[in-house]
């Protein structure tokens, strides 16, 4: 499977997956964007094409961790430096 298929398939259910764990726009359309990054950089890794929704899921689960990884250490840092 094609990368421009599986942007066609998933990217409105991936849209609305992220935008209900993140509650900015933006922060969910650049997370999105980094998981069709990531999507296209490992498809050739994906053994089993059955299991392509699940993978593409837990890239995107991962994707939000790391979102919120990046802005609790922002957050942090900004409080440290306001000390």
């Amino acid at each position: 499977m094609e990368i421009k298929s599986i942007h066609s398939e998933f990217h409105k259910i991936l849209f609305s997956f992220i935008s209900l764990r993140v509650r900015n726009r933006d922060d969910a359309a650049d997370i999105l964007q980094e998981v069709f990054i990531k999507i296209a950089a490992k498809i050739n890794t994906l053994s089993d094409r059955q299991k392509l929704k699940s993978w593409i899921f837990a890239i995107t689960r991962n994707a939000i961790i790391d979102h919120y990884r990046k802005t609790r250490i922002t957050y942090v840092l900004t409080l440290l430096i306001k000390l």
